[in-house]
């Protein structure tokens, strides 16, 4: 029976993802489509790259980044919990807090990270550079009206981390 089972899930894994992706899976081998390339060569923290939760010792909505190892452990104290591990070599940590709620069901999640160039024509006439931004946009997740919630205060957070960019970061709540 384990072995039906398992030949069932193969079949569905190569209909669902092409042949020689699921090959792959199954053979133990890593995805060999470009973005499972990029995130197989990414350090990461113990494979990871991004932690949520919902007990931050943040009162208030707060947004942080951490380019430094000391940045990155005073982000974790936010989170009122130790950092997974130091931060990785050419990385840097974006977290969003968004402070308290009066009841669970709540989250956040980074939704994209974008560059922006801006240029404005009477910068450039005077030969001055466009400007350039990182634009973080998160969303939070409220539970849905009516929906049974213990009564208890939040304070939910998500982090992640993303390759280092010293340009200014700008966050953008969308919903």
């Amino acid at each position: 029976m384990p072995k039906f089972l398992l030949a069932a899930l193969g079949a569905v894994l190569i209909s669902a993802t092409g042949c020689t992706s699921a090959m792959n899976l199954l053979a133990g081998e890593p995805l060999s489509n470009p973005e499972g390339a990029r995130i197989a060569q990414a350090p990461g923290i113990d494979g990871q790259f991004e932690w949520s939760g919902a007990q931050a010792s943040v009162q208030g909505r707060t947004t942080i980044v951490a380019r430094t190892q000391e940045q990155w452990e005073n982000l974790w104290q936010l989170a009122a919990t130790p950092a997974p591990g130091p931060l990785p070599e050419g990385w840097m940590g974006i977290g969003v807090f968004l402070g308290m709620r009066q009841t669970a069901g709540y989250g956040v999640a980074i939704e994209n990270i974008a560059e922006q160039v801006t240029t404005d024509r009477q910068f450039i006439e005077q030969g001055l550079p466009a400007s350039r931004e990182l634009v973080v946009s998160y969303g939070e997740r409220a539970p849905e009206p009516g929906a049974m919630t213990a009564q208890v205060l939040t304070s939910p957070y998500v982090i992640r981390i993303v390759r280092r960019d010293d340009s200014p970061i700008r966050f953008a709540q969308t919903r």
